[in-house]
């Protein structure tokens, strides 16, 4: 079994996050459900562009990076679909700076268009619930 990912209690029962708070927040639920799931084993998170120096951007698009790349999959088939993806936003659901970036869309629209399930998920709770209802196709 994997390494439980490190998360404080508090950081888990957080009333106020951000991005990277949230996406910790799930991939600690996803290694707490192991026992029931154990192809959540697979779900993996994707680096993307961030924010990085020049040269480390450089050397990670050099490796094949994406920019606008969605942040994690769950790359296991259910119903129709080969692979969920969910790219994970904090923040009202209605401000502009909250929703995907074009470049974002685009690939949003590409693995769509693959066969795959593409979701925005705005915090842990709305990823939990996609997950799950993934896992019941």
């Amino acid at each position: 079994m994997p390494k439980q990912p490190k998360i404080s209690a508090a950081q888990f029962q957080a009333t106020s996050s951000n991005e990277h708070l949230e996406q910790k927040r799930l991939f600690h639920y996803i290694y707490l459900m192991l026992h029931t799931y154990p192809h959540w084993e697979s779900i993996y998170a994707i680096p993307n562009a961030g924010k990085r120096s020049y040269g480390a951007l450089q050397y990670y698009l050099d490796e094949g990076m994406k920019p606008g790349m969605i942040d994690w999959c769950a790359p296991f088939a259910r119903g129709p679909f080969h692979s969920l993806y969910v790219e994970m936003k904090w923040g009202k659901k209605t401000h502009k700076a909250n929703q995907p970036r074009e470049n974002q869309v685009y690939r949003i629209e590409l693995l769509r268009s693959l066969g795959n399930k593409v979701e925005v998920c705005w915090g842990f709770e709305e990823a939990k619930v996609v997950l799950l209802e993934y896992e019941k196709l």
